[in-house]
């Protein structure tokens, strides 16, 4: 890095090629050389016919993105699915320290806590307009995140530099997700995007071009692939209970996108096939709206690869082990106090309330305003340690509540999406004639 910053570099700033119908794609000049920390800056929506709105969500402006991918012509070299689900579980991954002071200025997310004068924590910088979304005639580029794509895209992590005489017609495509509720809390509103600009450093220097060239043999690197278990909705057809029973819903299901793979770290995040699970009274939707991973009460989660269970005793079936497990395979993680808990105290789940709510004078230590936060942080995380997986099983389990009178509590039972994210070994090859090869390990 440091010799390419020492020799002659041009920032380049290129403007989509393309966007319509929610994708936008950039192009990058052919027979060029780039520095890899390709970055989207001005990125950036606005809403109509409504005053601006706070972001509300811990992807921030990053929840625009639905999917993303680098392709040469028609090769795909690396792509990211779900890719605001996946960055907002990546801002989470820092020191308090650093989502407070840098991350949340980037991206706009809610993301790093304050202890307030009273003893409350809080959530994000809501009071700042920095972190509002505006109405169509808003230019004020201080809204707009930035974007580093090594962040979501591994191949660009893992090489130095892009040669467009090798990758002659490369192209990054980004497709905009029109879902309102992975910004604001409002859900009866609409969202554009603002076409956001592609930020390339180009390598002037010959000699250091020829250098680079001459030592690229092909690169191994990390892609995240992406499949999704769905746990069936359970509010309807089921026999009737007794107050204040939990009755437990089971789910095997073999999970089919990273077969004949080499596999490494994994997340897994529980989200809500509906909205109906999240949107509340007055046009608003709880917590960080559609990118969460949701506590579940009594939660129990294991994995069997090649036939061979991965988890003793139970497997992961306390917050406690959860939090342990997700450390030790992702590092740091920013959340919120019981973030991953069900509910707190004697603050149960509520037969017809979304989220557990707490009092503006709660001893806990959480301000009103982030009580729906709450259990909304429970992300999963686990080393498959280089396995090359043949067969890979989820068993899952959650507690379905009834309420004292014998209610469902209908979150609780609403269906999920198991969203799981996993680093699949994958290789670039050289011929030596100036040609490559992209596959799996």
């Amino acid at each position: 890095m440091a010799s390419l910053y020492s020799t002659s570099l041009k920032t380049d700033y290129l403007d989509p090629r393309l966007n319509v119908n929610n994708r936008i794609e950039f192009r990058l000049n052919k027979d060029t050389a780039y520095y890899s920390n390709l970055r989207l800056v001005n990125l950036g929506a606005h809403i109509s016919g409504a005053a601006a709105k706070t972001i509300q969500s811990t992807a921030g402006l990053y929840g625009l993105i639905k999917n993303i991918s680098l392709f040469d012509g028609a090769v795909e070299i690396d792509r990211l699915t779900e890719a605001n689900r996946y960055l907002a579980f990546r801002n989470l991954t820092n020191t308090n320290h650093d989502n407070k002071s840098l991350t949340q200025q980037l991206s706009k997310a809610q993301v790093g806590y304050v202890l307030q004068s009273d003893g409350k924590i809080t959530c994000g910088d809501n009071n700042e307009t920095d972190f509002n979304i505006g109405q169509s005639n808003n230019t004020n580029e201080k809204n707009d995140a930035y974007l580093d794509l090594r962040k979501c895209l591994p191949f660009l992590e893992n090489v130095s530099y892009i040669d467009t005489s090798v990758f002659r017609n490369l192209r990054i495509i980004i497709e905009i997700d029109p879902e309102i509720r992975n910004i604001i809390q409002d859900n009866n509103l609409t969202i554009a995007n603002k076409p956001p600009i592609l930020a390339v450093d180009e390598i002037r220097d010959p000699s250091v071009v020829s250098n680079l060239r001459k030592a690229f043999k092909g690169v191994m690197f990390m892609a995240l692939e992406h499949d999704v278990v769905v746990v069936p909705d359970q509010v309807a057809g089921r026999a009737a209970q007794a107050g204040g029973t939990i009755v437990d819903q089971e789910v095997n299901s073999i999970v089919n996108g990273f077969d004949n793979k080499v596999c490494g770290r994994m997340v897994l995040m529980k989200a809500f096939s509906s909205n109906v699970a999240i949107d509340v009274a007055g046009n608003k939707c709880a917590g960080f709206g559609r990118l969460i991973s949701k506590a579940m009460v009594r939660e129990k989660i294991n994995f069997r690869i090649n036939g061979q269970t991965i988890l003793p005793n139970g497997g992961l079936d306390k917050p406690s082990k959860k939090a342990f497990m997700l450390h030790d395979t992702w590092g740091d993680f920013n959340m919120i106090h019981y973030g991953n808990q069900p509910a707190i105290g004697s603050n149960i789940p509520a037969a017809v309330h979304h989220f557990v709510g707490v009092p503006a004078d709660s001893h806990l230590g959480i301000d009103a305003n982030d009580s729906d936060r709450v259990g909304a942080m429970d992300y999963i995380g686990m080393d498959f340690g280089g396995r090359r997986i043949v067969q890979l099983q989820l068993d899952y389990t959650r507690g379905l509540v009834r309420d004292a009178t014998g209610v469902d509590n209908t979150q609780e039972a609403r269906g999920l999406d198991l969203h799981m994210f996993v680093e699949v070994q994958k290789t670039l090859v050289m011929d030596g004639k100036g040609s490559y090869l992209v596959k799996y390990v």
